[in-house]
């Protein structure tokens, strides 16, 4: 039984007991991965007849990359400035999961602040998602519009920061967009 998402990897296969095989380079990708870096199959397509099953060419893994896009010196103390300054940081990246947390970890961001795997749409509705929020000033969030004592609650401002196209519509959406030409 072929698991879906397969084609991303080396056919990782499921027993009977529900266990799962990992496939060809699926045990190194997930290495790659876990420091930061991108996995990638490498697959060749035999050209013989034999090759085509229901109408696609089966590929067959010869190898795997891990393409490294390496934190910036400044992003770690960055991170730390801006969480003593009250700011709650964010990572949302279309990176696979294992990936974003080892940057996260790599730069002091808590993992339950970091969203892996997500679409254009998807960061752009995140940033709504925060500016939904309430902040009454000192960092505490709040459901109602008053505070403590009839204090003012303010709408959470949000900024992102962005190096590709794939920012765009987060970008435009935030508070204040940063866009930058590359980094991490």
């Amino acid at each position: 039984n072929e698991l879906p998402g397969a084609e991303e990897g080396g056919k990782a296969q499921k027993n009977d007991d529900g266990s799962v095989v990992p496939g060809v380079g699926d045990e190194e990708v997930l290495a790659i991965r876990r420091k930061g870096e991108i996995g990638v199959y490498v697959s060749v397509s035999p050209d013989a007849p034999s090759s085509v099953a229901g109408g696609r060419r089966r590929r067959r893994v010869v190898g795997v990359l891990g393409i490294a896009d390496s934190v910036e010196s400044e992003a770690k103390s960055t991170v730390a400035a801006l969480r003593r300054m009250g700011v709650d940081v964010w990572m949302c990246t279309g990176d696979n999961e294992v990936t974003a947390y080892a940057v996260a970890d790599e730069v002091g961001i808590p993992r339950e602040n970091v969203c892996a795997g997500v679409s254009p749409e998807g960061k752009a509705d995140l940033v709504t998602r925060l500016q939904r929020r309430r902040d009454d000033g000192n960092g505490a969030e709040r459901r109602g519009r008053r505070g403590k004592r009839g204090k003012n609650v303010q709408k959470s401002k949000v900024a992102v920061v962005g190096d590709g196209i794939n920012d765009s519509v987060a970008l435009a959406r935030a508070d204040v967009g940063i866009a930058i030409g590359a980094g991490t």
